[in-house]
């Protein structure tokens, strides 16, 4: 079906909230202004319908009446450029595409896809970076929204449609380095490097199993205080992103023996013996298969739960806190079974 483009009011339009905190401020392209003023906007802006809102920051949805519908603001997706060029070329009205979005993580995702060519500084894609990480969580636990409601299975596969239109498998693990790796343009090795240091996640579910293992407040403030510092280091250009990488690797490893949190062992699948070159190639050594205890497990990884099936296993990923890497893992009666990515494959 082909979609209607519509004159707007350019005051009518507010910019997505994620576009200066991620982009920074916006600046008519000389170039862009004098085409817009010659021909006019050709390509039309991508606009959500006006149910959605920013509130704090955030995309909300809420319900309106038709008058107010047609005159509540619009969240633009895709055309921040084209609206500062059109306002400095003097237009007053600017065709637009007004696109139904069920769900906010689908008008986060359409706006990051928008911006996927532009040119951007480091800090720039390292922003987009997180970003597209938190949205592909979220993307992650989707089913589980849905299937909490019998009647909403339609906005899902709808939804899986549109992740296919970007290349990016709904049924397939959202966090997977792979998609991140296509979405983002970010190197696994790359993706290694931000997430141990800046990522603030990580930062969370490390503080969390040190305070639950004990660790003082005081001690905390110490750790927080030499973490950030090195954050700081990096973004000065002080240090380098793999020293910070293997400082706060070698720092994890000290706290975690210091409060009696030593790694769960790796039990080594009976595989093929891989060549020297191709282990090395791997930034960690594949787990094959791991079946461990509760207690085995709690040392060394955290459990993030997908969905529970009728005969008790339960379904999800685990976290390994000394890579900060996931992998698919099964919660059963006597504890859990971790998997690597390719183990898996090899099964399937």
């Amino acid at each position: 079906m082909k979609e209607e483009i519509k004159l707007i009011p350019i005051d009518r339009l507010i910019d997505h909230p994620k576009q200066a905190e991620i982009y920074g401020e916006l600046k008519a392209d000389p170039e862009l202004v004098a085409s817009i003023a010659d021909r006019g906007v050709l390509q039309p802006l991508i606009v959500a319908s006006p149910s959605w809102y920013v509130v704090d920051g955030k995309l909300e949805q809420r319900s309106m009446t038709a008058e107010e519908y047609n005159s509540a603001p619009l969240i633009i997706v895709s055309g921040h450029r084209r609206k500062i060029a059109a306002i400095e070329a003097g237009l007053t009205e600017i065709p637009c595409i007004e696109k139904m979005y069920l769900l906010e993580e689908e008008i986060t995702i359409d706006f990051l896809h928008s911006n996927q060519q532009r040119s951007k500084t480091k800090a720039e894609k390292k922003k987009e970076f997180f970003e597209y990480k938190q949205v592909l969580c979220q993307i992650g636990q989707l089913k589980n929204k849905t299937k909490a409601y019998a009647d909403k299975k339609k906005p899902f596969e709808e939804f899986s449609r549109f992740l296919l239109s970007l290349n990016i498998d709904a049924e397939k693990p959202l966090d997977s380095d792979e998609i991140i790796e296509n979405a983002t343009g970010v190197s696994v090795h790359q993706n290694r490097l931000w997430t141990r240091i800046f990522d603030d996640n990580l930062h969370a579910q490390k503080f969390a199993r040190w305070e639950k293992a004990g660790l003082h407040e005081q001690d905390k403030e110490i750790i927080f205080k030499d973490w950030d510092g090195i954050r700081n280091e990096v973004d000065a250009e002080r240090m380098t992103e793999k020293h910070a990488h293997d400082a706060l690797g070698e720092m994890f490893k000290q706290i975690d023996k210091h409060l009696g949190l030593a790694p769960a062992k790796k039990k080594k699948s009976k595989g093929r013996t891989k060549p020297k070159a191709e282990k090395q190639e791997e930034e960690m050594p594949a787990i094959g298969f791991n079946d461990m205890s509760s207690e085995e497990f709690n040392e060394g990884y955290e459990f993030n739960e997908s969905y529970s099936d009728a005969d008790g296993l339960t379904f999800g990923f685990a976290l390994e806190f000394e890579s900060s890497r996931l992998f698919p893992c099964i919660r059963h009666h006597n504890g859990f079974a971790v998997f690597s990515w390719e183990a898996l494959r090899d099964a399937i």
